[in-house]
């Protein structure tokens, strides 16, 4: 008990005015990780950061010793090699250190550490920084925990007790849920009761006469002077306040294809047709709407090489390996600075949670150094966090995938409403894609529910020698298909506020330049069908009128 006064005691080396500190909880923490240096691996179970221990200067020396030392290669992590680390060129790090007790503090706390109970020390301290940053940010969130309760000491002993035992995701969710609500409440303004028809129906109609229901063009490919045509005719474009959805099996081109729309958004020129073309009609004076690409897989140099080959039509391998022309070097570079330019961002979520999509998105709309409207998220599947984030919800109850599938979905569309924002994300597919005749939901893997949150429905499939053979029976090669071959088809099998569906759209895909270029269309049973063309010029989209 004397060793655990003697680490807590504030005297000259005081919490820097923070009730949200939990200093027998830092003991233990930083104690331990003498003990067993791997609880510093940032790859592991936790993540520590030096804002955990900001309240506490001393702290924070100590545990960033002891972290670079890590990240350096050490591993059995001595208060010699602290004193050492301290001592080489940072005299107000050691003065610190020496003025709170330095070597005898550290010999203590490990003396008091209990590495097998680190995990709930983690937790809590982990929670103070979360209620310490709200706290920080202006909110008052004492009725999570309030620490300075001195009239009701069972109420602060049970808010305590709720703290400990709530996962640190809850936690956050409650609150933000709390300030949505003070939102809802103060700012959204519903109309509690039924309102006629033909209400405010002369507004819609000038609405849509000024601001169609029609996006942002996509980026299948060129028609002479314009974006593709047809394929902005199936969906309108990128609409706000919609959530599409592009499934395939892998390899075909998931990924390719939404990183070409990503860019298409973001960008002002792009090569083509052998001379940098305008995406807008006055790219000088244009405003770029901010685009948001969210990767599971794809680090961010592999995005970056897929960015490059679809605005300078040079094909990734030769930027990989860089066997290129001159001229090719030039159009590379050019693009290159293109990007810099453009408004497109990265965003990795390798092991995520529907709370971590929804925070990425939120926050990337909202930040006014962003404000990103367009969202690329590559792409819907589960991982390790969202089964443990789920199982916490359900308390401890499994979930089968198809379910958190449908719940990761319906919040994504819930985001495309509720922030009028454009949503495009993906599927792998299941096994049945190689026989089924019908390219419809049935092929998503996980979860075919996941199809009735989505606005826009397709599944991209290699062309087989079968559809080759079929076709060129049909006589679309030469009649229908420019005399080009196609390589990928792309199936619409939901199409809400669309007429075209059932269908499908050939395409020649340069995936080398994530360039699909569609061909022409038919229905699943091979029929001719007809498609108008649409031509989306990127500019002259302006606020959409529609469901918000």
């Amino acid at each position: 008990m004397f060793i655990i006064s003697l680490l807590t005691r504030k005297g000259g080396c005081a919490i820097n005015g923070n009730k949200y500190y939990d200093t027998s909880a830092v003991v233990q923490i930083l104690g331990s990780i003498f003990k067993d240096s791997s609880f510093l691996d940032q790859k592991g179970k936790y993540f520590l950061t030096a804002q955990d221990f900001a309240p506490q200067d001393f702290h924070r020396v100590v545990y960033g010793a002891a972290a670079d030392l890590y990240s350096n290669g050490a591993r059995n992590i001595t208060v010699t090699d602290i004193e050492d680390y301290l001592k080489d060129g940072r005299p107000n790090s050691w003065s610190v250190y020496q003025a709170c007790g330095g070597a005898k503090w550290v010999a203590s706390a490990i003396d008091a550490a209990h590495p097998e109970n680190f995990k709930f020390y983690y937790d809590r301290v982990k929670k103070f920084t979360l209620l310490r940053n709200y706290t920080n940010a202006g909110m008052d969130v004492t009725w999570v925990y309030d620490p300075d309760n001195l009239i009701d000491p069972k109420k602060r002993q049970q808010q305590l007790d709720e703290l400990d035992s709530t996962p640190l995701a809850k936690i956050a969710e409650k609150v933000e849920f709390r300030i949505s609500s003070v939102r809802q409440d103060s700012v959204t303004v519903i109309d509690k009761t039924a309102v006629k028809a033909g209400d405010s129906i002369d507004a819609l109609l000038d609405g849509l006469r000024d601001r169609p229901e029609t996006g942002m063009p996509f980026s299948y490919g060129w028609e002479e002077d314009g974006y593709s045509e047809l394929m902005n005719q199936v969906g309108l474009g990128a609409r706000l306040g919609k959530f599409f959805l592009r499934s395939a099996a892998s390899g075909v081109g998931k990924s390719r294809s939404l990183a070409a729309d990503a860019c298409m958004l973001a960008c002002k020129h792009i090569w083509q047709n052998n001379q940098w073309i305008d995406l807008v009609k006055n790219p000088e004076n244009s405003k770029r709407r901010g685009v948001l690409f969210i990767s599971t897989e794809l680090n961010v140099s592999e995005l970056q090489t897929l960015f490059l080959s679809f605005i300078s039509g040079v094909n990734e391998e030769k930027i990989l390996t860089h066997e290129i022309t001159p001229e090719e070097n030039e159009r590379i570079r050019l693009a290159a600075e293109e990007l810099k330019e453009a408004p497109l961002y990265i965003e990795l979520l390798p092991n995520f949670t529907v709370s971590d999509v929804e925070n990425v998105i939120i926050r990337n709309h909202t930040d006014p150094n962003y404000g990103c409207n367009y969202f690329f998220y590559d792409y819907l599947g589960t991982s390790l966090g969202i089964l443990e984030e789920v199982a916490g919800r359900a308390r401890g109850v499994s979930m089968r995938e198809d379910s958190i599938l449908f719940l990761l979905a319906t919040r994504l569309k819930e985001l495309a409403v509720q922030y009028n924002i454009f949503i495009e994300s993906a599927t792998q597919l299941n096994a049945s894609w190689k026989t089924d005749m019908i390219p419809d939901q049935n092929l998503l893997r996980g979860s075919k529910a996941v199809a009735d949150r989505i606005d826009l429905g397709t599944i991209l499939l290699n062309v087989t020698p079968e559809d080759i053979a079929n076709i060129r029976r049909a006589g679309y090669v030469e009649n229908e298909f420019m005399g080009v071959e196609p390589n990928v088809k792309l199936s619409v099998y939901k199409n809400r506020r669309g007429k075209y569906v059932n269908c499908y759209i050939w395409m020649y895909a340069d995936k080398g330049t994530c360039r699909f270029i569609p061909l022409g269309a038919t229905t699943w049973d091979l029929e001719p069908y007809e498609i108008s063309r649409l031509h989306l010029d990127a500019m002259a989209i302006p606020d959409q009128v529609g469901d918000k």
